[in-house]
């Protein structure tokens, strides 16, 4: 963080994201964000919240928004690295005719990538300032949706992607967004029969159009390592993480079993 950063720290002693100004539903976010002081104000839905963390656990909170991924990675300088998680879904690809006696038809299976896929490349710069070349990709299979009617031909995706190349400081939060996406669902209902009847099915009949708005925001946080002493501090603060969403016993039996493989 810069002065601006520190100054705005120091004038809120002891507001953080477990006791912000607008009521206990900020609580703290403890599954890979970082309560960081982002040294401006955040207003949502009429609330404040002064931290990444305790805006994302409200957006959490209020139903409407779901996390899709959330990882970490560990690269080397101007290395690229790619995490993704998803599903592979097979469907037909070339297709060979082969004219003699009989007509052959020959398919090739292929497979596509369908999910969240983030690929990130980083260059270490003067005065810890990390340049990130950035690449992510969001995609679905549309469901009952086929070019054709084979089920496994044609499957038809909806992707969203986003490049970028950004100059971010060292552990500092950076926000991508923009990615809208409006759909328009159309609804007829009616009484059986009655409501399919021309003219007179009208009023047996309703009709109703519903908007369906989803929003993508990206965050990413670099931080560099510099010592083991570094890696150590990072490796106990994801066993503490993964504590809390796991049994401890469980991660403890985990821990011990890589210690036993480790010469």
């Amino acid at each position: 963080l810069g002065p601006k950063g520190r100054s705005f720290a120091n004038s809120f002693q002891g507001v953080n994201a477990s006791n912000p100004p607008s009521g206990p539903s900020q609580t703290p976010f403890g599954r890979g964000f970082d309560l960081s002081i982002i040294g401006d104000i955040i207003l949502h839905k009429g609330k404040t919240f002064f931290t990444i963390g305790s805006l994302v656990s409200a957006l959490e909170t209020d139903g409407k928004s779901k996390i899709l991924l959330n990882q970490k990675i560990i690269t080397q300088d101007n290395k690229p690295s790619r995490i993704f998680m998803g599903e592979n879904i097979p469907f037909h690809g070339s297709t060979i005719e082969t004219v003699g006696q009989k007509l052959q038809t020959t398919s090739n299976i292929e497979y596509r990538d369908v999910g969240v896929s983030l690929n990130i490349r980083p260059r270490l710069g003067k005065q810890d300032i990390i340049t990130l070349e950035i690449e992510e990709e969001i995609s679905q299979a549309e469901p009952n949706r086929f070019a054709r009617g084979d089920s496994a031909s044609g499957i038809l995706t909806s992707k969203t992607n986003m490049m970028t190349n950004v100059h971010v400081p060292d552990q500092s939060f950076l926000v991508l967004s923009g990615m809208v996406k409006t759909t328009e669902i159309k609804r007829k209902s009616g009484l059986p029969c009655l409501g399919g009847l021309p003219v007179i099915g009208a009023a047996f009949g309703k009709q109703s159009t519903d908007e369906d708005k989803k929003a993508i925001l990206v965050f990413v946080r670099p931080q560099i390592i510099n010592s083991i002493d570094d890696y150590k501090r990072i490796t106990k603060q994801q066993q503490a993480i993964c504590t809390d969403i796991a049994p401890e016993h469980d991660i403890s039996k985990a821990l011990e079993i890589l210690q036993q493989d480790t010469p």
